[in-house]
């Protein structure tokens, strides 16, 4: 019945085991190759294994493109702005996508061919 779907449902839920850290060592890098991927399902399934509130999906990838940067800014453009506005380290470019908060290329992990990126839970 329905009721005892949506039963076995909420008790599925209240018994989720989370993450505290994922790792994407070039994953979603063989992802984007595929036309028909959908990385939006692919960021919802890790967000929604993460940790609530701090779970890190730590992102290890060929050079991070603009377009892929513009993706991962996409979902939230007054969060980035009000980012920006706090004077935010300029080590890294700070976004907001599908309920992470990114810290894209980070300098200091980051070189000229390898991506090393950080989205937190929030």
């Amino acid at each position: 019945s329905q009721s005892q779907s949506q039963s076995q449902s909420q008790s599925q839920s209240k018994n989720q085991q989370y993450f505290d850290y994922v790792v994407d060592k070039g994953l979603m890098d063989a992802l984007m190759c595929d036309e028909g991927c959908n990385l939006e399902k692919y960021l919802g399934e890790v967000r929604r294994i993460l940790k609530p509130n701090g779970g890190k999906m730590i992102l290890i990838s060929y050079k991070l493109t603009s377009s892929m940067k513009k993706f991962l800014s996409a979902g939230n453009e007054d969060e980035n702005e009000n980012e920006k506005n706090k004077g935010s380290n300029n080590e890294t470019d700070v976004s907001f996508h599908n309920g992470l908060q990114w810290n894209l290329d980070i300098e200091t992990k980051s070189n000229a061919r390898v991506s090393f990126s950080v989205g937190e839970s929030i």
